[in-house]
């Protein structure tokens, strides 16, 4: 007691630099954990977006993320429903894996017959019931806006595309698109850059979906023929009703992104031949729960897949910029942590060394 009378005393003695030195204490501590917070909620908000858009893991061929963008149809898994069913099926997993659902990622060449424009881009079929039911998920509750999937519930020929993919098509007028500059050359000067024989087989399609019973979207956006390679080779085209467009958060991908019915991606890719999926999402209920699910699906490939090269990979793996940005702000954290710590101790050191140095004669 009588040691922390005496240092309460001396803190007493000069009150201004006390409180000086208590204050920088203060602030530094409060600075530290202000960006403390501000950087676990970049992490987390990052990761609930990855994981609401493309789920914990993803099943893919095994050298599909290096090298299946040039080659999709080459590097999908054959027979991924029943892959699908025995991971919903398992008993280790239920109650731990929320949504199983595939994907089927190609690339191809959208245009705009009316216009005369056409652009190469990538597809994406989605199963939309899924998605909608993955964009609920939020474990640490950032209280996202949950922004229902489009295509859910929309007609099979229904499709998004990107902001980017919107203005150079010219469907921004159509599709109500803000702050969408209009070319300065008028689209009936531009060439058409779709061959006559692809333009035929696309009306003719066009033609034949008219009279089915699946589009009761039409009229509700625009219009887009989209042609891709099938499988044996062949070209494949289909005439689709774009009914939003929505921006992908990067330019980058914002300009060649289109999003379909997964059933529509595989007529056009496959047509009659046995559906195949680029890769399966599986999201979980715990992110903590990455390492055990993984190690399980791993068993259940090795037993229901054993002639297919498929591989495990986490979202972590699959969006180097969410790597990328943890590290750059951990860098951050961690400078901004020893300069305000340097400063702190500074202020105490010479705080402490100022009543000693006033105080010689006494001690002496």
């Amino acid at each position: 007691m009588n040691t922390f009378s005496l240092a309460l005393r001396n803190l007493m003695r000069n009150r201004r630099r006390s409180l000086a030195t208590l204050l920088a204490l203060a602030i530094g501590a409060s600075s530290i954990l202000l960006f403390g917070g501000y950087s676990a909620n970049i992490k987390y908000s990052m990761l609930t977006a990855y994981v609401r858009n493309g789920g914990h893991l993803q099943i893919q061929q095994r050298n599909f993320f290096l090298f299946g963008n040039g080659n999709p149809s080459g590097y999908a898994i054959s027979d991924y429903q029943k892959l699908a069913m025995l991971i919903r099926d398992d008993s280790e997993l239920r109650g731990r894996v929320v949504v199983t659902t595939p994907i089927l990622q190609f690339n191809g060449i959208a245009g705009n017959t009316n216009a005369g424009v056409s652009r190469p881009v990538v597809a994406t079929g989605y199963v939309a019931s899924d998605v909608s039911l993955m964009r609920k998920w939020d474990e640490y509750n950032i209280h996202f806006d949950s922004i229902p999937f489009a295509l859910d519930g929309e007609a099979s020929d229904s499709v998004i595309v990107g902001t980017g993919v919107a203005r150079v098509l010219l469907l921004c007028a159509p599709l109500k698109v803000v702050d969408c500059p209009s070319p300065e050359v008028p689209a009936l000067s531009i060439t058409r850059a779709m061959p006559a024989d692809i333009l035929a087989l696309s009306e003719s399609e066009d033609k034949r979906s008219r009279g089915s019973e699946n589009l009761r979207a039409v009229g509700k956006g625009a219009r887009i023929e989209l042609l891709a390679g099938q499988s044996r080779g062949a070209p494949n085209v289909a005439a689709l009703n774009v009914i939003a467009a929505e921006g992908q958060g990067f330019k980058e991908v914002d300009e060649v992104a289109v999003v379909l019915h997964f059933k529509q991606a595989e007529s056009l890719v496959y047509g009659r031949l046995p559906a195949r999926a680029t890769a399966i999402m599986i999201q979980l209920a715990h992110t903590g729960d990455i390492k055990v699910v993984t190690e399980r699906i791993r068993q259940i490939i090795s037993a229901g897949a054993p002639g297919q090269s498929l591989a495990v990979l986490d979202f972590e793996t699959l969006n180097p910029f969410y790597i990328q940005t943890r590290q750059l702000f951990d860098m951050i954290f961690g400078f901004i942590y020893a300069l305000i710590g340097g400063i702190v101790l500074f202020t105490v050191s010479n705080t402490m060394n100022a009543a000693v140095v006033e105080r010689t004669s006494e001690v002496g």
